[in-house]
């Protein structure tokens, strides 16, 4: 089974769409899964890490998740796929009926208990309050061969693999402008990873303020291990991330013609098609994942 999803892991179609007269390519890495599991591509990445950790002693990992995030869907199949435990720490809201992303965190609640993970619900805090409160609770339950996961899950591994996806991309695709929504930066950085001298311009739009956009490009530039702006080949204008003024709650507010996620990637789409005018040729954008389609 595990070469099966590793092949899987591997192969993305790029699909074409007309937005304002020009064609625009959409790598769809939202579809690089096996069936029931999350459609995002941070999967290839967790399933690298946890297959590693397992050869390693690891039993247990827990995860603090966030109401929209996928990642406890992912780390709840990828942990079953491999024989491991997984305890998923979701928000304990004092009013959850006014939240209007309750719908998504029942949506994923259905998966981590199709997965098999144990839920084990925390008081509404900061993530690093809860991220020590899970660790506690995994120590005292599971002993020592326990790992809690960090927020994002920004593993090198996704890194890795998403600038092997990047460069197996047609050259000529990769020689215009690719645009990416922004989280953790963890799929970006797997893009900076991959780009080579020759390739084009790649955009970054953050999909949530309170993030220093000079800050989340040292970051990116570390986990990448390149140095864009001083490498030769790589000049500065080489990356741009852009602060969309997003709210990380908010939702994009624009159709997509290809599913993608309204929390994350579709605030990318929205800059792309807003911002077209001003990208060169070819324009490709990196949809890392798409929405539940039974919470829309």
């Amino acid at each position: 089974m595990s070469d099966r999803i590793i092949g899987m892991l591997l192969n993305t179609p790029i699909e074409q769409y007309k937005v304002a007269g020009r064609t625009v390519y959409v790598k769809r890495e939202d579809l690089c899964a096996p069936e029931d599991w999350p459609p995002f591509s941070k999967l290839r990445g967790l399933y690298a890490y946890l297959r590693l950790r397992k050869t390693q002693g690891l039993e247990t990992v827990g995860y603090t998740e966030t109401t929209v995030s996928m990642a406890g869907w992912g780390i709840a199949a990828v942990a079953h796929s491999l024989g491991m435990r997984a305890v998923i720490f979701p928000p304990d809201y004092k009013h959850p009926e006014k939240r209007k992303d309750l719908p998504w965190l029942e949506h994923h609640r259905q998966k981590w208990v199709r997965w098999g993970a144990e839920i084990v619900p925390l008081p509404a805090a900061r993530h690093q309050i809860n991220w020590y409160r899970g660790k506690n609770y995994l120590t005292k339950h599971y002993g020592p061969k326990t790992e809690m996961l960090p927020l994002g899950i920004p593993f090198q591994e996704t890194v890795e693999e998403t600038a092997k996806v990047w460069q197996a991309c047609p050259a000529e695709l990769r020689r215009g402008t690719t645009v990416a929504c922004m989280g953790s930066g963890t799929i970006f950085s797997g893009l900076m990873r991959g780009w080579q001298p020759g390739d084009g311009r790649l955009v970054g739009v953050l999909v949530h303020k309170g993030i220093n956009a000079a800050e989340m490009l040292q970051k990116c530039m570390s986990k990448a291990h390149r140095l864009f702006g001083g490498l030769v080949g790589s000049p500065a204008s080489a990356v741009q991330i852009i602060d969309g003024k997003w709210d990380y709650h908010e939702t994009g507010n624009i159709e997509a013609p290809f599913p993608c996620h309204q929390y994350y990637d579709l605030k990318g789409w929205q800059w792309l098609v807003e911002n077209l005018h001003s990208l060169p040729d070819p324009v490709m954008f990196w949809n890392i994942g798409h929405s539940p389609v039974e919470t829309k």
